[in-house]
């Protein structure tokens, strides 16, 4: 209780010197993002500065301040999809109940100001802030269906009635690791370790995503940290079968190391049996 007193008044210090939005587009909505003016509440200003463990905490001693719109309009989920989008802020707000559907007083989504703060596009497909805007896209676009990142519809009576902050995102492990999001992989996984061996409804796991796609990096990232090397897709492959399924395709010296990572695991004689049944 404490630390949140001090971290209000903190708020309300800093947020007289300083801005939270700033002009970044030049689509029809620039207007809108350029205005995103002054952090009007709290939760507005902790996502602009990225707090999620104090957007967490926020949550759980106040849950309407997290939902609630300011004098624009605004709520925090319009702040975290300002400047090119930030996937794992956006789905924990989404996952705790903001509406991608509400619009500011001057008639925006949050979908409408990430597309007003689109990146430059790169030359480079991996070019981390594009891939960033592609997957905060996505998950907005969902959302305004009513529907979460992986498909299926978002629970508003059960996270209305929850008490507590929901960290629970389905596949966005699979999301990061797709688009080469090694940091924000880390980040989810130190907020819900469970996600190193979530299986999405194909039963494929991060360590399956990564070996898709020759990441050897995060394919390390996940081995150390307990990922299940020899988990199964609901087809029956371990991420060894899909990283030399996928070798042609992804890039060959990348390949080559994810493989001989993978070479070196052993599968326990137990769980050897049961596929041998």
């Amino acid at each position: 209780m404490l630390y949140l007193n001090i971290l209000i008044m903190i708020y309300f210090v800093r947020v007289v010197l300083s801005q939270c939005g700033e002009s970044s587009s030049d689509l029809t909505n620039q207007k809108e993002v350029a205005s995103s003016a002054e952090c009007n509440n709290l939760a507005q200003y902790l996502v602009h500065e990225n707090q999620l463990s104090d957007i967490i905490d926020l949550l759980s001693y106040n849950r309407k301040i997290v939902l609630t719109q300011d004098v624009k309009g605004w709520t925090p989920l319009h702040e975290a999809a300002m400047h090119g989008g930030n996937p794992l802020m956006i789905s924990f707000l989404i996952a705790n109940g903001v509406d991608a559907l509400t619009k500011t007083k001057a008639g925006y989504t949050a979908l409408d100001l990430l597309r007003g703060s689109r990146p430059r596009v790169s030359a480079s497909d991996n070019d981390h802030a594009v891939n960033i805007f592609k997957l905060s896209e996505i998950i907005l676009k969902n959302a305004e269906k009513g529907k979460g990142l992986d498909g299926n519809d978002i629970d508003k009576e059960a996270i209305d009635h929850s008490n507590e902050a929901i960290l629970t995102m389905p596949v966005l492990a699979n999301g990061f690791v797709f688009y080469g999001l090694k940091n924000e992989l880390e980040e989810l996984y130190y907020l819900n370790p469970e996600v190193i061996d979530e299986s999405d409804e194909n039963g494929w796991t991060p360590l399956h995503e990564s070996a898709r796609t020759g990441n050897v990096d995060i394919s390390i990232f996940l081995i150390e940290k307990g990922a299940d090397t020899f988990k199964r897709t609901l087809d029956g492959k371990t991420a060894m079968d899909v990283a030399k399924k996928y070798a042609k395709t992804a890039k060959k010296e990348a390949s080559n190391e994810v493989l001989q990572l993978f070479s070196n695991m052993k599968e326990p004689k137990l769980q050897q049996k049961k596929y041998l049944r």
